[in-house]
């Protein structure tokens, strides 16, 4: 059985495999192969389904490697959303994809930051992939009520069928993506629920999502003076809209 201490070693491994790994995943994505030979062709789509496997791997053994018992200490939540917005943008741009961030200039909670990183890393990277190569918007927003911190992260994807709204968070379930490891969002929950939060999920399929996590008696000093107003956040599709006002979500 592996320490403490050997678990946060390898979680941490994991974590700083991943960023840049993606950054070479989503460069391949991009790359125009009409042009090339076979030869190169075939070496261009060998290299993406390695990135793709050692991605895969890293998610695996971010998930093995969740801390039973998170260490919470007064961190800056909003330079920690920044730094992970300004790590998804590097890939964003070559997605025609806009991402933007929408919340205070500071606010001082009680998370464990590395496991707080994992979670909205992965979230970002799914509401990537649910965009595709068509393009969009991803919009973050970090909201604090009454001591409670909110995060949303927001995308007018492909959104999720009403049928899979209640297995998303099962492990070794997927959608979408074909080549995902299916273990992304349980992760995902376990960390939030080690933090005494828990996920909420509005969408519907061709309609974009919301994916909103909850840390209640985190806030501990917020300045209310915010990049955007985050007041109102509308995700909406040919079938439905979603409206968060303040501290709810409401399907139209």
């Amino acid at each position: 059985m592996a320490t403490k201490r050997e678990l946060d070693i390898l979680s941490q491994t994991a974590h700083d495999m991943r960023s840049p790994l993606a950054v070479i995943a989503g460069f391949l994505e991009q790359v125009d192969t009409s042009q090339l030979d076979n030869d190169m062709r075939e070496f261009c789509a060998a290299a993406r389904r390695s990135a793709d496997r050692l991605l895969a791997m890293a998610d695996s053994l971010r998930r093995s490697s969740v801390v039973a018992h998170p260490n919470r200490a007064a961190h800056d939540v909003a330079e920690i959303v920044r730094a992970c917005v300004a790590e998804i943008r590097r890939i964003a741009d070559g997605n025609k994809v806009e991402v933007r961030y929408a919340g205070p200039r500071k606010l001082i909670g009680l998370v464990d930051k590395l496991l707080f990183e994992r979670v909205l890393t992965n979230m970002l990277s799914n509401s990537l992939q649910a965009l595709g190569k068509r393009g969009g918007w991803i919009l973050i927003t970090l909201l604090c009520r009454n001591g409670t911190i909110y995060l949303d992260v927001a995308d007018n994807g492909i959104g999720i069928e009403p049928g899979h709204l209640d297995k998303i968070f099962e492990r070794g379930f997927t959608h979408g993506d074909h080549n995902g490891t299916g273990i992304g969002l349980d992760a995902c929950r376990q960390i939030i629920e080690s933090l005494g939060g828990r996920i909420e999920v509005h969408s519907a399929k061709n309609s974009g999502a919301i994916f909103t996590t909850i840390l209640p008696a985190s806030a501990l000093i917020i300045d209310e003076d915010a990049d955007a107003d985050a007041r109102d956040i509308i995700v909406e599709g040919r079938d439905c809209a979603v409206i968060r006002r303040d501290d709810t979500l409401d399907p139209m």
